[in-house]
Protein backbone atom coordinates (compact mmCIF):
# COMPACT_ATOMS: atom_id res chain seq x y z
CA UNK A 1 0.00 0.00 0.00
CA UNK A 2 0.96 3.67 -0.57
CA UNK A 3 1.18 4.18 3.04
CA UNK A 4 3.40 1.40 4.08
CA UNK A 5 5.44 2.14 1.14
CA UNK A 6 6.08 5.56 2.50
CA UNK A 7 6.96 4.71 5.48
CA UNK A 8 10.70 5.38 5.71
CA UNK A 9 12.93 3.48 8.77
CA UNK A 10 14.65 5.43 10.78
CA UNK A 11 17.70 6.64 10.20
CA UNK A 12 20.86 4.91 11.37
CA UNK A 13 22.25 5.48 15.17
CA UNK A 14 24.25 8.66 15.41
CA UNK A 15 28.41 8.37 15.71
CA UNK A 16 28.08 9.38 19.58
CA UNK A 17 26.56 5.89 20.10
CA UNK A 18 30.26 4.71 19.24
CA UNK A 19 31.91 5.94 22.70
CA UNK A 20 30.00 3.71 24.75
CA UNK A 21 32.22 0.98 22.54
CA UNK A 22 34.61 -1.04 24.52
CA UNK A 23 35.88 -4.19 22.26
CA UNK A 24 36.34 -5.12 18.67
CA UNK A 25 33.17 -7.28 19.80
CA UNK A 26 31.47 -4.68 20.17
CA UNK A 27 32.41 -2.84 17.38
CA UNK A 28 32.13 -6.07 15.43
CA UNK A 29 28.51 -6.50 16.97
CA UNK A 30 27.29 -3.38 15.89
CA UNK A 31 28.70 -3.71 12.59
CA UNK A 32 26.95 -6.44 11.78
CA UNK A 33 23.36 -4.82 12.92
CA UNK A 34 24.30 -1.83 10.65
CA UNK A 35 24.53 -4.23 7.94
CA UNK A 36 21.16 -6.38 8.59
CA UNK A 37 19.87 -2.48 8.70
CA UNK A 38 21.33 -1.71 5.26
CA UNK A 39 19.60 -5.00 4.19
CA UNK A 40 16.57 -4.36 5.47
CA UNK A 41 16.53 -0.50 3.77
CA UNK A 42 17.49 -1.54 0.31
CA UNK A 43 14.45 -3.77 0.82
CA UNK A 44 12.18 -0.54 1.10
CA UNK A 45 14.48 1.02 -1.91
CA UNK A 46 13.25 -2.24 -3.65
CA UNK A 47 9.24 -0.81 -3.49
CA UNK A 48 9.95 2.80 -5.06
CA UNK A 49 9.60 2.01 -8.32
CA UNK A 50 6.27 0.07 -8.09
CA UNK A 51 5.48 3.22 -5.79
CA UNK A 52 6.57 5.38 -8.79
CA UNK A 53 4.44 3.41 -11.48
CA UNK A 54 1.35 3.54 -9.52
CA UNK A 55 1.49 7.40 -8.85
CA UNK A 56 1.91 7.51 -12.58
CA UNK A 57 -1.10 5.23 -12.54
CA UNK A 58 -2.97 7.28 -10.80
CA UNK A 59 -1.61 10.23 -12.40
CA UNK A 60 -3.29 8.87 -15.67
CA UNK A 61 -6.46 7.45 -14.16
CA UNK A 62 -7.49 11.33 -13.94
CA UNK A 63 -6.35 11.97 -10.32
CA UNK A 64 -6.76 15.99 -9.06
CA UNK A 65 -4.27 17.95 -10.18
CA UNK A 66 -3.87 19.23 -6.31
CA UNK A 67 -4.04 15.89 -5.29
CA UNK A 68 -0.93 15.22 -8.16
CA UNK A 69 0.86 17.52 -7.09
CA UNK A 70 0.65 16.21 -3.10
CA UNK A 71 1.71 12.82 -4.83
CA UNK A 72 4.32 13.74 -6.36
CA UNK A 73 5.85 15.95 -3.64
CA UNK A 74 5.49 12.99 -0.99
CA UNK A 75 7.79 10.76 -3.49
CA UNK A 76 10.23 13.60 -3.97
CA UNK A 77 10.26 13.48 0.13
CA UNK A 78 10.54 9.80 0.06
CA UNK A 79 14.10 10.37 -1.75
CA UNK A 80 15.03 12.91 -0.52
CA UNK A 81 15.13 10.92 3.62
CA UNK A 82 16.32 8.26 1.97
CA UNK A 83 19.08 9.65 0.12
CA UNK A 84 19.47 11.53 3.56
CA UNK A 85 20.05 8.02 5.24
CA UNK A 86 22.25 6.50 2.84
CA UNK A 87 24.41 9.59 3.37
CA UNK A 88 24.21 9.49 7.42
CA UNK A 89 24.61 5.49 7.09
CA UNK A 90 27.81 6.02 5.32
CA UNK A 91 29.36 8.49 7.60
CA UNK A 92 28.42 5.47 10.85
CA UNK A 93 30.62 3.44 9.05
CA UNK A 94 32.96 4.89 8.69
CA UNK A 95 32.58 5.87 12.27
CA UNK A 96 32.25 2.39 13.38
CA UNK A 97 35.51 1.26 10.70
CA UNK A 98 37.56 3.89 12.44
CA UNK A 99 36.61 2.45 15.89
CA UNK A 100 37.29 -0.62 14.89
CA UNK A 101 40.66 0.13 13.98
CA UNK A 102 41.29 2.23 17.46
CA UNK A 103 40.38 -1.04 19.73
CA UNK A 104 42.41 -3.39 17.41
CA UNK A 105 45.12 -1.31 18.48
CA UNK A 106 43.65 -0.92 21.51
CA UNK A 107 44.06 -4.58 21.97
CA UNK A 108 47.47 -4.85 20.47
CA UNK A 109 48.98 -2.30 23.22
CA UNK A 110 47.29 -3.90 26.13
CA UNK A 111 48.72 -7.48 24.81
CA UNK A 112 51.95 -5.90 24.35
CA UNK A 113 51.36 -4.29 27.75
CA UNK A 114 50.62 -7.82 29.19
CA UNK A 115 53.52 -9.13 27.62
CA UNK A 116 55.96 -6.86 29.15
CA UNK A 117 54.78 -6.60 32.59
CA UNK A 118 54.43 -10.58 32.94
CA UNK A 119 58.25 -9.78 32.31
CA UNK A 120 58.95 -7.62 34.56
CA UNK A 121 56.74 -9.28 37.26
CA UNK A 122 58.70 -12.92 36.50
CA UNK A 123 62.23 -10.81 37.20
CA UNK A 124 60.77 -9.24 40.04
CA UNK A 125 59.49 -12.44 41.84
CA UNK A 126 63.03 -14.07 41.07
CA UNK A 127 64.54 -11.17 42.63
CA UNK A 128 62.46 -11.13 45.61
CA UNK A 129 63.63 -14.88 45.89
CA UNK A 130 66.79 -14.21 45.78
CA UNK A 131 67.14 -11.88 48.25
CA UNK A 132 65.28 -13.21 50.82
CA UNK A 133 66.76 -17.10 50.86
CA UNK A 134 66.96 -18.38 53.73
CA UNK A 135 70.68 -19.19 54.74
CA UNK A 136 70.94 -22.39 57.43
CA UNK A 137 74.48 -21.29 59.00
CA UNK A 138 76.12 -22.75 62.15
CA UNK A 139 78.81 -20.11 62.86
CA UNK A 140 79.60 -16.74 62.24
CA UNK A 141 82.84 -17.98 60.12
CA UNK A 142 80.51 -19.99 57.86
CA UNK A 143 78.21 -16.76 57.24
CA UNK A 144 81.70 -14.47 56.38
CA UNK A 145 82.87 -16.74 53.71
Amino acid sequence: SLAHATDTPRPPPRPADIDRVDSVSAVTAKINMFSAYTEELSGRKGVLPELQKLLERIIEAGCPPMRQFSLTNRMGVIDKRLNSIDAKGDEYLAALNDELARQNKMDEMRLSFAKRAEAINRWMEESIDTLTEVFALDSISEAEA
